[in-house]
């Protein structure tokens, strides 16, 4: 019965974010940039894609703190990300409140397959932190356009997903499927020139 009702409350969580989203985030579709978001030619902006809900946006670069680099929308939705991998999000209801990169950049840089533990920190309903630890396995799953792809397998507590990044020769994260929560899925990032 317990997980029954689990499924129902996610199913009802899922299908308020999706209202909620389509009511307040600009630029669904392919649309151009929100107006009051002015890039200025050859700016990298950065492209968000929440595939579960429709939706799409563009992003301007907000800032740095360290090596984080800090991306906020038309109407004040962020995400933070150290060299392609999201370490926080705000805005979006179900939000990644931190998250260490230091392992899946380790494993895409040494291309290792050995199993590490990758953590992730939300918030309660009741407003306490809690840690998602999950095992992930890194695999380099071939190359397109010059680009490797690596596929990180993760499982925690039940929840199984995949991410996924493309990677220049350089060794910098072009594009990035990551999935962020239950609430959220998957965001897909690219970063492009305007």
């Amino acid at each position: 019965m317990g997980a029954v009702l689990e499924m129902m409350m996610r199913a009802v969580a899922g299908f308020c974010l999706t209202l909620l989203l389509a009511a307040c985030l600009p630029g669904q579709g392919s649309a151009p940039p929100p107006q009051n978001l002015r890039f200025t030619p050859g700016e990298t902006a950065m492209r968000l894609g929440l595939p579960a809900h429709g939706v799409e946006i563009n992003m301007k670069h907000a800032g740095d703190n360290g090596p984080v680099r800090n991306w906020l929308s038309a109407d004040n939705y962020t995400v933070s990300e150290h060299k392609g991998v999201v370490v926080a999000t705000r805005g979006f209801g179900f939000d990644l409140m931190a998250a260490d990169p230091g392992p899946t950049l380790s494993a895409i840089a040494s291309g290792s397959n050995e199993i590490y533990s990758r953590r992730m920190r939300y918030l309660t309903a009741d407003n306490h932190s809690t840690w998602l630890q999950a095992g992930c396995k890194m695999t380099e799953a071939g190359s397109d356009k010059g680009l490797r792809r690596f596929d990180e397998s993760c499982e925690a507590r039940g929840n199984k997903f995949t991410n996924s990044y493309w990677v220049g020769p350089e060794g910098t994260i072009r594009s990035t499927r990551q999935w962020i929560s239950t609430g959220t899925g998957t965001m897909v990032l690219s970063w492009i020139r305007m």
